[in-house]
């Protein structure tokens, strides 16, 4: 991945934290932290549409990194 090196370096990717913050297709997206202090991250539902994006976009990026 291209933010690896970034990861190295500072401990974490801005430019992954800024592309699951702002894009639907990743899980991230709909994970947020409960109004109920116990209950710490909880999870929203995430809509079809961006269950089914999620999935082209992960086959896409394996074939990118690790070929067919």
């Amino acid at each position: 991945s291209p933010n690896a090196a970034e990861r190295e370096d500072v401990g974490y990717s801005r430019a992954w934290l800024h592309h699951k913050g702002r894009n639907k297709h990743h899980y991230e997206y709909w994970i947020d932290i409960s109004n109920h202090k116990e209950d710490g991250l909880v999870g929203n539902k995430m809509p079809v549409r961006y269950v089914a994006e999620m999935i082209c976009d992960r086959i896409a990026a394996c074939e990118v990194y690790k070929g067919k």
